[in-house]
């Protein structure tokens, strides 16, 4: 009797240990009004989804060296098959990045090194 216990109470504790997803961050009414006046759209974004005002760059991949270039800032998208992404790089060529919202592995181009690299989700 006692090893049904046990099995009926390590099942229940199984169950009731599954994680609970919290929903996607959600604008409210009056950041999506001021989204909008400010000439942004809401779109989700990121892997969970979370909803961002999302404002476009009128230089949006542009070449560039250089944040100073650019309405936005300068980057440089990392594809996966960088290993050392970490290392600063020279000689970079970037692009003004196309929004506000970034997400995604990147870096920031500074006089054509790869400065503050990160992911974002």
């Amino acid at each position: 009797m006692s090893s049904r216990f046990l099995i009926a109470f390590s099942a229940a504790l199984l169950i009731g240990c599954g994680t609970v997803t919290p929903p996607p961050d959600l604008l409210t009414g009056p950041e999506k009004r001021a989204c909008l006046k400010a000439g942004g759209a809401y779109e989700r974004r990121g892997w969970s989804g979370s909803e961002v005002c999302v404002k476009r760059f009128s230089d949006a991949g542009k070449a560039c060296a250089d944040g100073d270039a650019c309405e936005g800032g300068c980057i440089f998208t990392f594809d996966g098959t960088d290993l050392d992404w970490r290392e600063p790089r020279r000689g970079v060529v970037g692009q003004c990045q196309a929004d506000n919202a970034l997400f995604g592995c990147f870096g920031f181009v500074e006089d054509g090194v790869v400065e503050r690299a990160a992911c974002r989700d």
